[in-house]
């Protein structure tokens, strides 16, 4: 997958990214918010083997900002023509800046180009910043799964369940 809009790049990850996959994995900050506190704990191999096993079914992607790494997004096909994604915005100063969203609309408009009849998304409840992109993208909040998932810590954590369909979908990005 190679998609541009202006000074965004959303691309394949390759073997040349595990060494950076591996250390934003192993960033406990970076992570927290998917339940590891104390980062995945994985090496540069490890992700390296991931990345090369991956598929139009499920598959990670980096996001580039004028040539630059900022974050990584990565989509599963979780049951026929229904895919579930994440984004990750990794440096900081990148964030808060609407990429997010932009990289999102990117990904979500490939993904319903590619058949896909329905994208779902489970941030943390207490994601605000996810939960409000997700929103203004169009998705329909399905559920608030209390207390249903222990992080990496043992501690219980609440899921926000999202749901978008191409009728509701609110692009960023203006195609040609």
């Amino acid at each position: 997958m190679h998609i541009e809009y202006e000074d965004l790049l959303l691309r394949d990850a390759a073997a040349k990214d595990a060494a950076l996959l591996a250390r934003w994995w192993n960033n406990g900050s970076l992570m927290s918010h998917t339940g590891f506190p104390l980062g995945l704990r994985t090496n540069t191999d490890k992700v390296r083997v991931q990345l090369s096993r991956e598929s139009d079914e499920n598959r990670h992607l980096i996001a580039e900002c004028e040539g630059m790494a900022i974050g990584e997004l990565s989509y599963k096909t979780v049951a026929e023509g229904v895919a579930n994604l994440e984004i990750r915005v990794c440096i900081p100063k990148e964030r808060g800046k609407g990429r997010g969203e932009k990289l999102l609309s990117m990904l979500i408009t490939e993904l319903f180009d590619m058949g896909y009849k329905m994208i779902t998304a489970r941030p943390d409840s207490k994601n605000s910043r996810m939960r409000h992109v997700c929103e203004r993208l169009g998705f329909t909040l399905t559920e608030v799964a209390e207390d249903s998932w222990h992080d990496q810590l043992g501690r219980l954590q609440s899921a926000a369940e999202y749901e978008l369909s191409p009728e509701n979908f609110r692009s960023f990005i203006n195609r040609q």
